[in-house]
């Protein structure tokens, strides 16, 4: 399996079994389903610490997406690392009651939203694709 998911927030879990198959959907659409990516889900502390050192930003952020290897062409399928994901469950909460969607949703729209990040799409690119990723998980 190309995605490692690991949770170090001290208080709150999340189901991997959903976020693993829409993200093998992802990557396999994309045709990268043998580079590997790792994602850890944290806590504000957390991630704030990440989101001072790396982008000199000293305060929280949902989810944070550092590329380790560079994607030259779409059809350049050679065993690469997309990359790290780091995501804060404190945030996923607020924002799921903040944007009235369950937890669980609001999870998987940031875990797709930086994995779109790690492929290059801009955020005009990746609106459209989060939600249609989100309809496919609903109907299945």
């Amino acid at each position: 399996m190309a995605i490692h998911i690991e949770t170090i927030h001290p208080h709150l879990s999340i189901n991997t079994e959903t976020l693993n198959r829409i993200g093998d959907k992802v990557l396999q659409d994309a045709h990268r389903s043998n580079w590997p990516l790792s994602v850890t889900f944290v806590d504000d502390q957390y991630i704030q610490q990440l989101n001072k050192t790396y982008l000199d930003r000293d305060y929280p952020t949902d989810v944070l997406a550092f590329p380790i290897d560079e994607i030259t062409s779409p059809h350049n399928n050679q065993e690469k690392i997309l990359g790290d994901i780091y995501i804060s469950l404190d945030r996923a909460k607020a924002q799921s009651q903040e944007y009235r969607v369950s937890f669980d949703e609001e999870v998987v729209r940031l875990f797709l939203h930086a994995i779109f990040h790690l492929l290059g799409d801009s955020h005009e690119e990746m609106a459209s694709k989060v939600e249609h990723y989100l309809r496919e998980l609903k109907t299945v």
